[in-house]
């Protein structure tokens, strides 16, 4: 079946192996959802990475990003409009006479 896929059969292996083996970060994964849902989804990742920090839970900040993209924790933020003062036309436009 492998040579039909075309797929070797130390990767077949590897990949089986490392499948069967649980996850590392289970308790950490389920912390860091606690933490964004308790502050409302207003958090990123580095508010949550220096509230690890804070509890002594030493982890990397690229871990903490990868798991929330992992578990699709995005924060909503309300895209904000550049202030402009022109509303409309105040007068009427030049005619092109040249």
């Amino acid at each position: 079946m492998l040579d039909k896929l075309e797929f070797s059969k130390s990767c077949y292996y590897y990949q089986e192996n490392v499948l069967s083996k649980p996850d590392k970060y289970a308790q950490l994964r389920k912390r860091i959802k606690e933490m964004f849902n308790e502050n409302k989804g207003r958090y990123g990742y580095r508010r949550i990475y220096g509230l690890l920090g804070k509890e002594g839970c030493m982890v990397s900040e690229k871990v903490v990003r990868q798991i929330m993209k992992q578990e699709n924790l995005v924060v909503k933020i309300r895209k904000k409009r550049k202030y402009s003062s022109y509303r409309e036309e105040i007068s009427p436009a030049v005619s092109n006479v040249i």
